[in-house]
């Protein structure tokens, strides 16, 4: 569990599902991403206890730029800090605040985040974070900009 001033972080439950208006699948994958990774996507509250959110990470093989494991992409494999809010939710800070600390808890080498151009309010957390666009590339068939964190 990770901590900030307004918000809380924590390993997803099944539960969350309804919350996060995420299918159990996902939810389901994201555990399975935690257990073969030792990182994944965390649930994201308010301190009352309200979610607001996911933030985390993912392994990507940038040899396929798809979602892979630490084991399977070995040498090309590389983690994407990604978050998302509820409509609701955003604007007000939640989404800087907690991919912050999630990156300050996973500190990696190399960490990207992986944004489709017509995101702007991603692309700005990420500026807001520090990190700048690097390259372009193609992911489940769509041009997404690699962004990269400052180490």
């Amino acid at each position: 569990m990770i901590e900030t001033e307004r918000l809380v972080l924590r390993k997803p439950l099944l539960v969350d599902a309804d919350a996060l208006q995420a299918p159990i699948a996902s939810l389901e994958r994201w555990l399975k991403e935690w257990e073969a990774n030792a990182l994944g996507y965390f649930t994201v509250e308010l301190r009352t206890g309200d979610v607001v959110g996911r933030v985390g990470f993912h392994v990507f093989d940038m040899r396929t730029w798809t979602l892979a494991t630490f084991a399977d992409a070995g040498e090309d494999a590389i983690v994407e800090l990604g978050w998302t809010l509820l409509p609701e939710q955003r604007g007000n800070g939640y989404a800087t605040e907690a991919a912050r600390a999630a990156r300050g808890w996973g500190a990696r080498e190399q960490l990207i985040s992986l944004i489709e151009p017509a995101n702007l309010a991603s692309a700005a957390v990420a500026k807001r974070l520090g990190a700048v666009p690097h390259a372009t590339v193609t992911v489940s068939g769509a041009d997404t900009v690699v962004w990269e964190h400052p180490r």
